[in-house]
């Protein structure tokens, strides 16, 4: 079962509730002219100066005029006219292993194409261009910032044609997309779970000295509560239900897994790096609200 878009709008479409919640702010400037003056999905501040405002609650602190607050009763916070001509690009390995189950018993890949079509519609709704580099290093898919409901859909509908074998090496797909993307963008890594190693994190810290870095990961389903037999991605070996259900094989699975996801946790976000993680096409939302918390978190 896949999710379905709220009733009365189009895939890709969102509300302007929707969009608020998923205000991804920015984190750098951009120097190069024509790359717009913030790399924001949504509408971050430019150098133009606009006007003051009353602070209120959950207002940056950073963006009180104390000099206008000393001549006020209240205090005031600065407000700039925004520039919204932006790149989001996504970065989606699709390997074989979005083929295979996730949390839910769906094929990763569902939830693969929820994620971007949410993200896709939210910053085209805040005014910037969506862009795509996915497949493998050898067989890439790359399609060049645009805006259009059309886009979108093509998007979206090249995350299925770019699946394929065998699993993608992260680290070169992203030093390919380094290349691709010169100027200054956010930067959205929609993948499976992966190892972090010492070659991706070098290729990760390459691509977050320039841009904006957001990582989604897809969650896989817990192979040791999933009944009957399980063939392992890749190859002809087989988990037969008998061993996956002993307790101690459970126990052992559960912590070497937590782990691994705290070990590559730690090095993205050691990185600069906004980190979220997607529990299946119905934990979308939940799991795209925690990453942008975070992400807002990180400024500085």
């Amino acid at each position: 079962m896949t999710a379905r878009p709220p009733a009365g709008r189009g895939p890709g479409q969102v509300s302007p509730r929707l969009a608020a919640l998923l205000a991804i702010p920015a984190h750098r400037r951009s120097h190069g002219q024509l790359d717009g003056d913030w790399a924001a999905v949504f509408p971050g501040r430019s150098h133009d100066f606009d006007d003051l405002r009353p602070y209120v609650e959950g207002d940056d602190v950073r963006d009180i005029d104390w000099s206008a607050t000393a001549r006020n009763p209240v205090p005031l916070v600065k407000r700039y006219v925004a520039r919204r001509d932006q790149t989001v690009l996504f970065l989606v390995p699709t390997g074989a292993e979005l083929a295979a189950a996730g949390v839910g018993g769906e094929p990763k890949l569902v939830a693969v194409r929820l994620v971007v079509e949410v993200l896709a519609g939210v910053a085209e709704a805040r005014g910037d261009r969506v862009a795509l580099v996915a497949g493998r290093p050898d067989a890439l898919t790359v399609l060049p910032a645009r805006r259009g409901a059309a886009h979108r859909a093509r998007v979206v509908s090249s995350l299925t044609a770019a699946i394929g074998d065998p699993p993608v090496d992260v680290g070169t797909l992203l030093e390919r997309a380094a290349r691709y993307q010169r100027r200054r963008a956010v930067v959205v890594v929609v993948a499976d779970d992966v190892d972090v190693d010492a070659g991706l994190q070098q290729a990760v810290r390459r691509l977050a000295i320039r841009h904006d870095v957001l990582w989604v990961t897809i969650s896989d389903v817990d192979p040791t509560g999933v009944e009957g037999t399980l063939g392992a991605l890749g190859g002809p070996r087989l988990l037969p239900g008998r061993v996956r259900r002993v307790a101690r094989v459970r126990a052992a699975h559960l912590a070497a897994d937590r782990e691994r996801r705290r070990r590559a946790v730690s090095l993205l976000r050691r990185n600069g790096v906004s980190v979220g993680r997607v529990d299946g096409p119905h934990g979308v939302m939940a799991g795209l609200h925690a990453l942008v918390r975070e992400h807002a978190r990180a400024r500085g």
